[in-house]
């Protein structure tokens, strides 16, 4: 499976969770930027331009996509299903977690009038739970994209254009 096959089944709310991500860190990535590269985001002052106390906006934009180092990187097919689960391994958790303090409770007495069969179900989501974190884990996707030597996750550049 392609990579680029593989972003039909990221979460609806992934951009979402980017942008908010990047106005979060924004600050931050710029001030690391200036203490690495010693960048400053001010040019120099030429009569009847900018002051030099002014600064020049440096925008951000999130463009969706890959990088075409990983556009034709595939995933085995053997990791096919873990790909496609991983970015809801949290919610597999929660589901084992869940699943086996509710078996505990019941199984525990608080509950002894629900039926037998509920503690069966609960077992088996439990276990169902637990192969899938299992298999999610197996295949470590941002292990394996982090594997190209480039910029995956993005890249910061600027272009000084006169207004």
């Amino acid at each position: 499976m392609l990579l680029s096959e593989l972003l039909k089944f990221i979460p609806a709310d992934t951009e979402q969770r980017v942008r908010r991500a990047r106005d979060r860190f924004n600050t931050n990535i710029r001030e690391a930027i200036r203490q690495e590269t010693g960048l400053r985001f001010r040019p120099k002052a030429k009569a009847g331009d900018l002051q030099p106390t002014e600064a020049i906006s440096v925008p951000i934009r999130i463009v969706p996509g890959l990088p075409e180092s990983l556009q034709r990187r595939e995933i085995e097919n053997e990791h096919r299903t873990a790909a496609i689960l991983a970015p809801w391994k949290e919610m597999f958790r929660q589901l084992k977690e869940s699943a086996l303090t509710s078996h505990e409770l019941i199984w525990g007495g608080i509950a002894p009038d629900e039926p037998p069969n509920i503690q069966v179900h609960l077992g088996l989501a439990a276990e169902f739970a637990t192969n899938m974190l299992r298999q999610i884990e197996g295949f470590g996707l941002i292990t394996w994209i982090l594997e190209v030597n480039e910029d995956v996750l993005g890249c910061y550049r600027f272009y000084v254009t006169s207004q």
